[in-house]
Order: structure tokens, then sequence, then C-alpha cells
């Protein structure tokens, strides 16, 4: 079984998280592909896809969005697991937000979705992002602290390798239907 795992990245820690479960999984025995998606050709050899955005201004990056448009009619019947990396996970009910306003059901009603998760990403606020993003996003979270609550790493990398554990397993188990 061929894994895809396609990403979206605005700043590279989508692509560190990518990377990270590429290896997760490769440490299984799986053959999966990490790919940047605007740079993917051809998907028709997959037979599962993991994709991966961060979330900008509310919304998925739209190279994955161009990805899954490009390729909904390869890939809409085959097992698709999903991911987005996103600061508003760290708010009080945010999680709920980001699953209810911030991903793209349009989209995600033409795939074949096994599951999906909300990861928090990373944000340097003194060398990732100008004064004038800085003020936008803080219009995007509750209003009660300023960004410098939300700079730093705030990724959990045993959260991620314990979602590649269930992705493996359930991996393992598609394969053994299809074989």
């Amino acid at each position: 079984m061929k894994i895809l795992l396609a990403y979206a990245t605005l700043r590279g820690s989508t692509a560190e998280v990518a990377e990270f479960m590429g290896h997760e999984l490769a440490a299984r025995h799986i053959d999966v592909t990490v790919a940047r998606a605007g740079e993917v050709k051809d998907v028709s050899s997959y037979d599962v896809f993991l994709l991966g955005t961060s979330i900008y201004r509310g919304m998925w990056l739209t190279e994955l969005i161009d990805f899954v448009n490009r390729f909904a009619k390869d890939i809409g019947h085959k097992p698709v697991f999903g991911w987005v990396n996103c600061l508003h996970v760290l708010e009080h009910g945010g999680y709920e937000q980001v699953m209810r306003n911030y991903l793209p059901s349009k989209t995600l009603s033409r795939l074949n979705v096994q599951d999906y998760r909300i990861f928090a990403g990373r944000l340097h606020l003194d060398s990732e992002v100008d004064w004038r993003e800085t003020w936008a996003l803080a219009l995007h979270f509750d209003g009660k602290a300023f960004p410098e609550k939300f700079d730093g790493d705030f990724r959990d990398w045993d959260a991620i390798a314990d979602w590649m554990r269930i992705v493996a397993s359930r991996l393992n188990v598609l394969a053994a239907q299809a074989g």
C-alpha cells in the first residue's frame, strides 16, 4: 500500500510536521512519500492520502485546496487522513472553532475522510511576522491577549506520534482488507 503525504505550509512548521509524520510511518514499514502539495504531478500510484495544511486567516492554504481540486477524481474514493496546524486550538473552545469554521466542508465532503486532527503549530513573531501581520493576527484570536501569548513552538510531537500510530494501525487494516 502506497501513501502520499501531501502538505501545504506557509512558514515551514507544517512541512516539519509532515516530515516527522513521514518518518513515523516509514519506521513502521509503511511506503510513504512526503511532498509539498503544489509539487505533486501525479497521484495515480497511491492508495491512501494523508493531507495537511496550516491555517492562515481562517482557511486552508490555497496550495492544498488546489491539490484536492486537481486530483479529486483520483483521490475521492480512496482513504484520506487529514490534519491542520492552527494556533487557535490553544484558545478556550479553539478546537471546536477550528473544526466548525476553518475546515473547507465542501472540499472535505468530496473525499473519503477516515480521520481528521488539529494540532497546534509554531509561530515566531520576531522572525516570521511583520508588525502589520501581528496586528492582523491579533484580530483573529480571542481578543483577550496580544499575539505574544501565541509566540513560540506549540507543536505536541507526542500527540502527533500517537496519531501516526493510529493511522499506521488503520493502514494495516485497510491493507488486510484489500489483500
